[in-house]
């Protein structure tokens, strides 16, 4: 009397009908791992501004004077230890703003330049001029 339907035909499910999820996983791996970077690269930031304020103010303290023109005007106006402290207050701000755009793409080679430029022109000066003992 009534016809019986044809069954459909289950697409079989090969190897390559996964790749998408495989690349979906390891997209969200890579930015998991990709957002632990920066955080790192932004707490390496943080300390390398403590350890510039550091041994500034011991230089400072020991006689010598701020190499940075812009922080050097700006301790003359409000004074060494605050002129100090508001430079970095101001870079710190700075980068939790950078931060903030963690998503953009140019925030990783970012925070590593600002590391490598902080390192080898405020924090390894300082410790140089310090390490020669008093002056």
């Amino acid at each position: 009397m009534f016809a019986r339907r044809p069954e459909a035909k289950k697409p079989m499910r090969s190897a390559l009908a996964l790749v998408p999820v495989l690349q979906a996983h390891e997209t969200v791996a890579t930015l998991a791992t990709r957002q632990a970077r920066i955080l790192a690269l932004l707490l390496a930031n943080l300390c390398l501004q403590g350890l510039d304020a550091l041994v500034t103010y011991t230089a400072l303290r020991r006689g010598h004077t701020e190499g940075n023109p812009l922080v050097g005007a700006l301790m003359e106006f409000i004074g060494p230890t605050e002129g100090l402290l508001a430079a970095k207050v101001l870079a710190v701000a700075l980068l939790l703003l950078i931060y903030r755009r963690r998503n953009h793409r140019f925030v990783e080679p970012g925070l590593i330049s600002l590391a490598v430029t902080y390192t080898v022109f405020a924090v390894v000066p300082w410790v140089m001029i310090l390490a020669n003992g008093p002056s």
